[in-house]
This record gives structure tokens, sequence and C-alpha cells, in this order.
């Protein structure tokens, strides 16, 4: 179930990534992980929390073109194991798979339970980050589908390409259709 930013009352959490991210914790009934990036835009102040490899980068604009004013880092366990929020599975999902006849998936999900191979973290755990933006300030969120297959340079790079002074959604929708492409690209090609 997707959470909306008008489910949390106004003088609660809204102000407040880290927050917000407990509070939709809470909700989920689904099980499965993901990380997770929560931003909060109040003014020029961002508020940011961030679990595992997902992230932000500031970029700002100068007379000698875009520079990085902030970046997130990554939070992992070891390589290639991200901090993950989890809704983890019970005994009784298993029970149930079995019962759907998915006996391969009841198998696999007994055994993880039995190892204890599933690791859970919690949104206490983000990485708070508070920064003050300037108008025109670019703000680019993504998962590690960006951030694994682009540098920042790369990135700025891209970035240069388009038209600076051009504010509308239709020029930000080519920034995204160009960054996105060129991430895709490179997953598939990196090899």
């Amino acid at each position: 179930k997707t959470i909306s930013i008008q489910d949390f009352s106004a003088n609660s959490v809204y102000e407040n990534p880290k927050e917000m991210m407990k509070e939709a914790y809470k909700r989920t009934q689904a099980t499965g992980s993901s990380t997770a990036i929560v931003c909060h835009l109040d003014d020029f102040t961002l508020r940011v929390a961030n679990l595992g490899d997902s992230g932000y980068m500031v970029v700002r604009f100068n007379a000698h073109g875009p520079y990085l004013v902030s970046r997130s880092k990554e939070m992992q366990h070891e390589f290639n194991v991200p901090f993950q929020l989890c809704n983890l599975p019970t005994w009784e999902n298993v029970r149930q798979l079995f019962a759907e006849g998915k006996v391969q998936e009841a198998e696999k999900l007994s055994t993880l339970l039995k190892n204890g191979t599933i690791s859970n973290d919690y949104p206490e755990d983000a990485v708070n980050y508070d920064l003050e933006t300037q108008e025109g300030d670019l703000l680019i969120m993504g998962s590690d589908g960006l951030f694994d297959n682009l540098f920042t340079y790369e990135i700025i790079n891209i970035i240069k390409t388009i038209d600076y002074d051009d504010k509308s959604t239709e020029n930000a929708a080519r920034l995204t259709d160009a960054i996105v492409s060129e991430a895709y690209y490179k997953s598939k090609t990196n090899k």
C-alpha cells in the first residue's frame, strides 16, 4: 500500500523525514525489504532521511556551470549488502505457502527463517541530512540503479547538456530521461 503525505497529520511527522519513515514503516503490512529515502523541503531547508544505497545529490549552478553541493553516502553492512527496511515473513507465511501448493517458495522461506540470513534494519538507522538550498538548485534522488551505474561527474556532465535557465517541466523530464537512459545503458554494458 502506498502511504501518501496526506496520511500524516500536519502537526505530527510531516516536517521530519525520519519520523515520516518510521510512521510509514509501522503502517506497512506487505513482507519484503527496501532501501528508503525521504525528503522534506521547507522554504530552502532540505531535510533528508536516507537508509541504504538509495541517495540524493544537490547540484548548484554558477557562471562555470553545474557543481555538486551535497551528496548522501551509501549505508552498507558490507559490499553489496545495503541497509534495508524489512518486514520479515513469519512461520505462518511458510504454512500458508505450503497450503497454497507453493512448495519451493515455502522451502526457501523456511531455510531463510531457520538460518537467520535475513538482516533487518529500522528507520532509526537512517542517516539525517539537513542543508540549506538556494533557488535554482537541482535535487536528484535515485536508487542504486542510478548511483551504482553513474559517477557524480557523469551525472554533472549530463546536466551540462540542458538549458539551466529553462525551469519547465518538459526540461526536467528531458534531464530525467537522459540520466535514466545513461544509467540503464551503463548497467547493460558494464558487465
